[in-house]
């Protein structure tokens, strides 16, 4: 539901409401719908969307972690050099949240 409204709203409200979600980022459960929400909109807004995924880095397990990670790395593979470089960014952004696994993954991909 959450999603499906996100992409129904005007550029400044749906940035509210993205900035709004990182606050119910308190159980797996959640923190799944947020991601999910986060990487629906990308497209439509990277920079919101890669900053706050980043934001609540800090609040997610391994595996959350892990899918981030991955969805930075396919950025990387575009030819959007702006998402390119703002997944970039945001690697170097949660590098230290990410843990010898995950960390070894990122540079064997690049």
């Amino acid at each position: 539901i959450i999603q499906t409204q996100l992409n129904k709203l005007d550029d400044k409200l749906r940035d509210d409401r993205l900035n709004l979600l990182q606050y119910l980022c308190i159980s797996t459960e959640t923190s799944d719908v947020v991601i999910q929400c986060y990487k629906q909109v990308f497209k439509k807004d990277n920079e919101t969307c890669a900053n706050l995924l980043c934001v609540i880095s800090v609040k997610l397990n391994e595996q959350q972690l892990d899918d981030v990670t991955e969805f930075f790395m396919d950025g990387l593979v575009g030819k959007d050099d702006y998402i390119h470089n703002r997944c970039a960014l945001s690697i170097t952004k949660i590098a230290l949240k990410l843990n010898e696994r995950q960390l070894n993954k990122v540079f064997e991909f690049g």
